[in-house]
């Protein structure tokens, strides 16, 4: 995949020095954001990727971050390429795969790609994977399909998608929420959830859901919610 160059100030943002990203990833490469688990962030939507700062190589990830994409630079890269707050760098990146260890991962490539004509195909994917952790169990209050967990709902699916029609879920991420926000699809849930760091996503008819951020909401929002003994289940089952 074509990689991409550019030169660009090295800054102090939200979380550390920084460049900001000229270009879109998702629209230059072609590929949703995965979900990246950062030192500094913890999880949260991005694109992995593998490049030259100044010549000198490293391997990170492009996030999003109220619609400005930028990549963090640390210290070990920043000395390698002495290289300080204030200097214009030169970057070239490239996207990077990496392995999946943990089974919402390997439980995402099952699913769907979130093809623009098959969102009641993501949909059924999405409640088969919530269903399968441990102790999960479906209810329809309100008329709408629910996943529960210790009698308690961790993933609101909403009816099924028509043709179509659109599609939704809401789920709680206590840690991922705030970034989860950044994204153009996703919105504090109504009726106050929002206000305990419940996030709905929606996606219109011709969408492509990130299929792989939306399994590892459901999978942080089962954990804040399950009980430990579940936890440890799931725990096991996943090494």
């Amino acid at each position: 995949m074509k990689k991409q160059r550019f030169e660009a100030e090295l800054v102090t943002g939200h979380k550390g020095a920084a460049v900001l990203v000229p270009f879109d990833p998702e629209r230059v490469w072609g590929l949703p954001p995965g979900q990246v688990v950062s030192k500094v962030y913890g999880r949260r939507p991005g694109h992995l990727v593998q490049g030259t700062l100044n010549g000198r190589p490293f391997d990170g990830w492009i996030g999003n971050r109220r619609g400005k994409f930028f990549i963090l630079v640390d210290e070990e890269l920043r000395e390698a390429a002495r290289v300080r707050v204030g200097d214009i760098v030169k970057v070239e990146v490239a996207p990077r795969r990496e392995r999946a260890g943990r089974r919402a991962a390997a439980g995402s490539r099952s699913l769907s790609k979130g093809r623009a004509a098959d969102l009641r195909s993501v949909s059924r994917e999405l409640r088969k994977f919530a269903l399968a952790l441990p102790g999960a169990t479906e209810d329809f209050p309100w008329g709408e399909r629910v996943a529960k967990v210790n009698g308690k709902v961790f993933v609101f699916l909403g009816g099924d998608p028509v043709p179509g029609g659109p599609m939704g879920l809401s789920v709680k991420l206590p840690e991922s929420g705030s970034e989860a926000l950044d994204l153009p699809f996703a919105k504090p849930t109504g009726y106050g959830l929002g206000k305990s760091g419940w996030v709905s996503a929606n996606f219109e008819a011709g969408g492509r859901p990130p299929v792989e951020i939306l399994v590892a909401w459901i999978l942080e929002s089962y954990r804040s919610i399950a009980p430990k003994g579940l936890l440890a289940r799931l725990d096991s089952a996943e090494r």
